[in-house]
């Protein structure tokens, strides 16, 4: 072979790298801004848990003066859940993603006590915060 033709391989493979990386260029742009994004990304999940945080313990006590207000109305609306915090949150969480929370906020209005009110502004408060504010 000769010199030549070997210059003029590299240089057509050269062509069809640079030909792709203009064809690529939108998404090399859109990788780039997926990078610079990551520490916002980061704070706004800090916060989405900090506020799942807060309100998980507010509704757990105001879940739990619910209870000792009307025992067997807290059992018949099915709150029991809403007594310890692990399940609260998991619960926020559903509600974080609108999955199920106008369940969540009937059972409260089902109490039919002030604080079955009040727990289900705060449920309703929360899930606006969570799924329209900060996504």
């Amino acid at each position: 072979f000769d010199m030549t033709f070997v210059r003029v391989i590299r240089l057509v493979k050269i062509a069809k790298m640079v030909r792709l990386v203009r064809a690529f260029r939108k998404l090399g742009l859109l990788i780039e801004g997926l990078f610079a994004s990551v520490e916002t990304l980061f704070w706004t999940m800090i916060l989405l848990l900090m506020t799942i945080f807060c309100t998980g313990i507010m509704l757990v006590r105001i879940a739990r003066v619910a209870q000792t207000d009307d025992p067997e109305g807290f059992e018949a609306a099915g709150l029991e859940e809403w007594l310890f915090l692990s399940s609260a949150w998991r619960h926020l969480l559903k509600m974080m993603t609108v999955d199920g929370w106008t369940q969540t906020i009937r059972a409260s209005i089902y109490l039919d006590t002030a604080w079955g009110y009040i727990m289900a502004l705060g449920m309703f408060a929360f899930t606006c915060l969570t799924a329209t504010g900060l996504m």
